[in-house]
């Protein structure tokens, strides 16, 4: 098989405080002995790369000794019994595990991002765990105060950052932020808590809504969060974390930036648009790499340079150069999945 140590953009979200080489270590050991067990021969690609990819390079991961050493035991995982032990060890959070009322929360859904609330749009489009993506569980009923446990069965409302709570929009059962008191039965939720009857930080739980009956779901393709389905399955699955510290976000985004160039949630939208007109200038082939079509052909159109990408059939060609060859990676747009071959 063919291997990298390249991880995906929501890996970084939950590496904790390790640094990146640690989390580079732990995946290369990880994947060679995996490898060894199940197939019949494997190769990493590449040979060599830029010096700073060393998620490509195999000189300079190998230098570093990333390939070498002993595997890191896998801890057992029934999941029946819960969470996966792993998320404790390389996804902490401060202080006990329990989530109680009034703590602030992260939303994770299936594909690795975070429900974030933008005025009243709910969508979950980053990995990245900062203000736009904490919420507040309350209770619905005035039995439960708050630092009070919450519980499986519990009803309960989800406060966001500026200061409303999350509903099902009659007729399209969108998820919204809604404005105002929330006394209305579209914007409680009964918290269903899987193999727990407390809810912990990396607790799986689902939320049925107490209006529409359904439970929130995630669309990974749209980034929309809705309440479509009466289903319990891996599109309602909602990973419940803790919100990290100011410290722990830092760092965290640091990681991020550092081994994927990956932006934080924008401060404000409005603003984007300065923002790549400011940093136009100083843009080179390598920052077009994972954009949007229509990113590069606006940049290119205000550049007034030749498009160095061919979009054809829905897919995303780009040249790039390395020290030992010149390679085409195509990406499929919809899959976001990768190949490349060397020429």
């Amino acid at each position: 098989g063919e291997w990298s140590l390249s991880l995906g953009i929501c890996s970084w979200a939950t590496c904790g405080n390790l640094s990146n080489d640690e989390v580079y270590t732990l995946f290369g050991r990880a994947q060679k002995r995996v490898l060894k067990e199940v197939s019949h021969g494997h190769f990493f690609w590449n040979w060599t790369e830029c010096p700073d990819a060393v998620d490509w390079n195999y000189q300079l991961a190998f230098s570093r000794g990333m390939l070498t050493g002993p595997a890191p035991q896998m801890l057992p995982w029934n999941k029946a019994a819960g969470p996966d032990p792993l998320e404790m060890i390389y996804n902490p959070c401060d202080g006990g595990s329990e989530i109680r009322y009034g703590d602030k929360a992260c939303l994770r859904v299936f594909y690795g991002r975070y429900l974030d609330v933008f005025g009243s749009t709910v969508r979950a489009q980053w990995c990245d765990k900062g203000t736009w993506q904490e919420f507040v569980f309350c209770p619905a009923g005035s039995r439960k105060g708050k630092s009070c446990e919450i519980k499986d069965g519990d009803v309960v409302h989800l406060r966001t950052h500026n200061g409303r709570h999350l509903a099902v929009k009659p007729g399209t059962r969108e998820l919204i932020a809604q404005k105002g008191v929330c006394s209305s039965p579209s914007s409680k939720f009964v918290v269903h808590i899987q193999n727990s009857k407390e809810l912990r930080h990396t607790c799986v739980v689902f939320l049925e809504n107490k209006s529409s009956r359904t439970v929130v779901d995630a669309d990974d393709e749209s980034d929309l969060i809705s309440a479509r389905f009466t289903d319990h399955g891996e599109w309602q699955k909602i990973v419940v974390e803790k919100a990290p510290s100011k410290a722990q976000r830092l760092a965290a985004r640091a990681a991020a930036k550092k081994a994927q160039d990956i932006p934080p949630t924008p401060k404000n939208r409005r603003r984007v648009g300065e923002m790549q007109s400011d940093s136009l200038s100083a843009m080179t082939d390598l920052d077009l790499v994972g954009a949007p079509a229509a990113k590069r052909q606006r940049l290119f159109t205000k550049t007034g340079e030749s498009p160095l990408c061919d979009l054809t059939n829905g897919s995303k060609a780009m040249w790039g150069r390395s020290s030992s060859a010149v390679s085409l990676s195509t990406t499929a747009s919809n899959s976001g999945s990768s190949t490349e071959s060397t020429l």
